[in-house]
C-alpha cells in the first residue's frame, strides 16, 4: 500500500506554467470534507477549493517527497520538463 504521499506523488503532474494536473483520480482529506479530484482536473496557483489553495497544497506535499532516481515523476526537482 502507498503512503498518502506517495499517492500524491503519483496522482499529480507539475506543469511547466506551476499548476498541477490530475493524472490518477485521488481524494484529499479537506478542512470540512473529503475532496474527490478526478483525471484530467488541473489546479492552477490560487485555485481554491474549500478555503484551500489546492495548487499550494500539491506542492507542498511534493516538497515532502524523497525523490529516488528509480521514482521520479515529472516536475520532480532537478528534472526537466
Amino acid at each position: 500500500m502507498f503512503s498518502y504521499m506517495e499517492n500524491v506523488r503519483k496522482s499529480f503532474r507539475r506543469n511547466v506554467d506551476g499548476s498541477w494536473t490530475c493524472v490518477s483520480p485521488m481524494t484529499i482529506g479537506g478542512p470540512r470534507s473529503p475532496i474527490s479530484v478526478t483525471k484530467g482536473s488541473t489546479f492552477a496557483p490560487g485555485t481554491e477549493i474549500e478555503g484551500v489553495d489546492i495548487a499550494a497544497w500539491i506542492e507542498e506535499q511534493a516538497s515532502k517527497t524523497v525523490w529516488s532516481q528509480d521514482k521520479p515523476w515529472q516536475g520532480a526537482p532537478g528534472r526537466k520538463m
